[in-house]
């Protein structure tokens, strides 16, 4: 299913889509206002085993073209590259909003047993938000499992001198199965959140469960600057970070990676790990 400037007010609702030969959905934007695609009550099955890319992949492009959507109460399993990215590019304006503030509303990214695709790619099955623009991000009440690369990526970065403004909430979210031996992911971190290239970010990760990681629970970096003057704020509170994989080695509950190329980097950052009655569980 794909979509190029799809404007006004739109719904996918109970729907079953599967064996795209890239993309099972394409929403792609480069002018206008789109608010909101609401996506509810679907199942996103398999893509194509050696050509598949993302189960979903929802974008923006310029400035003055906004892409609002919701995902929630969906099912989406395993594909050959990302469960899902969402991605504002060149200066436009996105709103993603995946889960809800219930738990029915949350979404189920699956990509372990009969839910793994047969073609999944190493360093894939992620769900992955990135900002080149004015970006708003609000996951919630989702569960995720199966992954190979970051469980969960959010991030803000730039494209010359055209720089993401980022404000995120990560929240209510339980990554990997506690009893299944790297589950949460098979080759990196839980969750991870970055900022390069002289982008800025508010962000609070919160009340979310991390398991059977492979690199970091939750993983920080800040820095690679290529315009000056970035600044990040970030609280980490509520966390329950356990039962690492036994994959990989040398690595740590909450990670931050603050200056990622050293005397270059140009930027300020505030990060509040825990808090009066709000602290990390890392265990």
């Amino acid at each position: 299913v794909n979509f190029d400037n799809l404007l006004g007010t739109a719904a996918i609702t109970s729907c079953l889509i599967d064996g795209g030969l890239e993309d099972n959905l394409n929403v792609v934007n480069t002018s206008g206002t789109l608010n909101r695609l609401t996506i509810s009550g679907s199942t996103f099955g398999f893509n194509n085993t050696a050509s598949g890319n993302n189960n979903l992949s929802i974008s923006s492009q310029n400035a003055g073209t906004t892409l609002n959507f919701t995902l929630k109460s969906s099912t989406i399993k395993g594909a050959r590259a990302d469960f899902m990215t969402a991605i504002a590019n060149s200066g436009s304006t996105m709103d993603a909003v995946i889960g809800g503030p219930l738990v029915a509303d949350g979404n189920t990214f699956d990509n372990l047993g009969a839910n793994a695709h047969p073609g999944a790619a190493a360093g894939g099955n992620r769900l992955v938000t990135t900002s080149v623009g004015n970006q708003t991000v609000d996951i919630r009440n989702n569960t995720l499992k199966g992954s190979k690369g970051e469980g969960m990526l959010v991030r803000a970065t730039a494209a010359g001198a055209v720089t993401g403004t980022l404000n995120a909430r990560v929240r209510n979210n339980v990554v990997g199965v506690a009893a299944t031996p790297n589950s949460g992911s098979t080759e990196s971190s839980g969750i991870f959140l970055t900022g390069d290239g002289g982008s800025d970010i508010n962000a609070a990760i919160t009340n979310n469960q991390v398991f059977q990681y492979n690199n970091h629970g939750i993983r920080m970096d800040f820095g690679d600057e290529i315009n000056n003057g970035s600044v990040f704020n970030v609280t980490v509170a509520g966390n329950t970070v356990s039962n690492p994989g036994n994959l990989l080695g040398s690595f740590n509950g909450i990670h931050l990676n603050n200056g990622t190329v050293g005397a270059t980097d140009n930027f300020t950052t505030c990060v509040d790990v825990g808090g009066a009655g709000v602290g990390n569980s890392v265990a």
